[in-house]
């Protein structure tokens, strides 16, 4: 009667997400004499298991347990009696890093003469190495997340990422329904690259978000999807795709084989996974400062794909405006948490995961846009800022229904 169960299970993982692994966590349930589901299989996978819980729902204890404990101890001096009811500089933030580095370190000197870039350099990877190219694809392979993969479908070299990925102006557009408020449209085309998250619209919505699409950023979902035939919502002629996880890496092989045959005009990129380790690494600082502080945090520790790109793209571009972050209040209102709608599985409307921090996120970024010229938050109340190049701010601006819902001024 097991090897029916087993066979039943295996064959049903196999369909679902096309990995056999995940029977382990079922099997044991059904046969346990308690009936509680004890996991089973590699020390590795548990871990990792464990890992992912705390980082979803982290409790007090749990934040910033992956930080060095120099950092944690720069922190705790920089932090406790920090004045509360100001923001947190977040140059602050970083110093703990350099504060770590110099302190394992016999060349404190070099170090300490030029902190500001190398407060991110210790947390983000150089600018040759944001995409996996095949230098990084041997070894432990941390760069794609402990798996090797194809080398056919990754960048040649450091140099080739070096020569093809370097700009002057670039536009990171996020998801918020704040874009409906500002009419940026024009702003974002006028930038030299485009990228989106995901599966954000532009069709009908060209006004507020542009209709430009350099590169999209996608998760492990898409990637799996669009690798299966799926249709390729908003990647249009030339549109290159960011892949930011792979959790197994035969999607991103298949996904690579499919474009190369169907799309053959569309470049897939592999994201360092370490850019995601240093964005969660500020992010945990960040939140290890409030919590020495005694502030409060909401949502988990995984940062989101803005939070990533955004950092990423520091490094290779002169200009990064950020566009669309943030859930801000519009005339008593909160703005809706994206600019369309997206439905969940069971059909209600995405309102965002509670494994991301969006909040604490925002806080972060406007600190960054203070601390570093190259990055400016294009938000509602940056809509006459030069930077932000908006043209004809008396006529971006929209009103709110007294239901909440968005209106033109001239409804």
């Amino acid at each position: 009667m097991r090897k029916n169960y087993e066979v039943f299970f295996l064959a049903l993982c196999s369909v679902l997400i096309w990995d056999t692994s995940c029977a382990q966590w079922i099997l044991p349930g059904l046969f346990s004499k308690s009936g509680v589901t004890k996991p089973v299989g590699n020390a590795a996978a548990i871990k990792q298991h464990h890992l992912a819980s705390k980082l979803a729902a982290p409790s007090r204890r749990d934040v910033g347990e992956s930080l060095n404990p120099n950092v944690k101890r720069y922190l705790r001096e920089q932090c406790t009696h920090m004045p509360k009811g100001i923001p947190v500089d977040i140059r602050k933030v970083l110093a703990a890093f350099t504060s770590a580095a110099i302190r394992s370190s016999s060349s404190s000197g070099n170090m300490e003469r030029d902190q500001s870039k190398l407060n991110m350099d210790l947390i983000m990877p150089r600018k040759s190495n944001v995409f996996v190219h095949r230098t990084l694809n041997q070894g432990a392979c941390t760069a794609t997340g402990g798996s090797c993969i194809s080398n056919i479908t990754l960048l040649r070299s450091p140099t080739q990422v070096l020569d093809r990925f370097s700009w002057d102006r670039c536009a990171v557009v996020g998801n918020s329904g704040s874009l409906l408020v500002t009419r940026y449209g024009h702003a974002i085309d006028s930038h030299d690259v485009v990228v989106r998250m995901n599966i954000a619209p532009t069709t009908g919505k060209e006004i507020y978000v542009g209709r430009k699409t350099t590169m999209r950023l996608i998760n492990s979902k898409w990637a799996r999807l669009y690798s299966q035939g799926s249709s390729m919502v908003g990647v249009g002629q030339k549109t290159h795709l960011i892949v930011r996880v792979i959790e197994n890496t035969r999607y991103y092989n298949l996904l690579y084989r499919t474009l190369a045959k169907s799309r053959p005009d569309t470049l897939v990129l592999l994201l360092n996974a370490n850019n995601v380790k240093g964005a969660q690494k500020l992010l945990e600082a960040y939140r290890l400062c409030y919590l020495y502080n005694g502030r409060q945090f909401v949502g988990g520790t995984i940062p989101s794909s803005g939070l990533v790109l955004t950092l990423a793209l520091t490094q290779m571009c002169n200009t990064v405006n950020l566009y669309g972050f943030g859930r801000p209040k519009y005339n008593g209102h909160l703005v809706p948490y994206q600019y369309y709608v997206e439905r969940n599985s069971d059909g209600s409307v995405n309102q965002g995961s509670q494994n991301h921090a969006f909040s604490m996120e925002l806080i972060v970024l406007k600190e960054l846009a203070q601390t570093l010229s190259k990055v400016n938050m294009c938000g509602i109340n940056e809509a006459s800022a030069p930077e932000c190049k908006i043209h004809g701010a008396s006529s971006s601006t929209k009103k709110m229904r007294s239901n909440g819902t968005l209106m033109d001024q001239g409804d």
